[in-house]
C-alpha cells in the first residue's frame, strides 16, 4: 500500500524457526533507470516466534533491517527479469 512519496506499507508472511506469523511492514523503494532497491525496518517480539524465553537482560523486541537491490536484465530468450 502506498503511504507517501517513497513510503509503502505491506502486510506479508515472516517465518522464524518454524512459526509464521502475518506482520505489517513498512518499506521504502527508490528508484532510477533499471535499478531500484527497497528498505525496511521493523520490530518483531521474539518470543512470537518462539525464541528464547523471558529474560531481565534480553529484550523481547528484535529489530530487523532489510534491503534488496533490483537491477533490470535480459533473461533467456530476451525475456526481461529482475534480479
Amino acid at each position: 500500500k502506498h503511504v507517501e512519496k517513497d513510503k509503502y506499507k505491506g502486510t506479508f508472511d515472516l517465518t522464524i524457526k518454524g512459526v509464521t506469523k502475518q506482520v505489517e511492514i513498512p518499506f521504502t523503494y527508490t528508484g532510477k533507470d533499471n535499478e531500484g532497491k527497497f528498505s525496511a525496518e521493523f520490530k518483531v517480539n521474539r518470543r512470537d516466534f518462539g525464541v528464547g524465553t523471558n529474560s531481565l537482560i534480553l529484550s523481547d523486541d528484535a529489530t530487523v533491517f532489510i534491503e534488496v537491490s533490483l537491477k533490470e536484465g535480459k533473461g533467456k530468450g530476451g525475456i526481461t527479469s529482475r534480479k
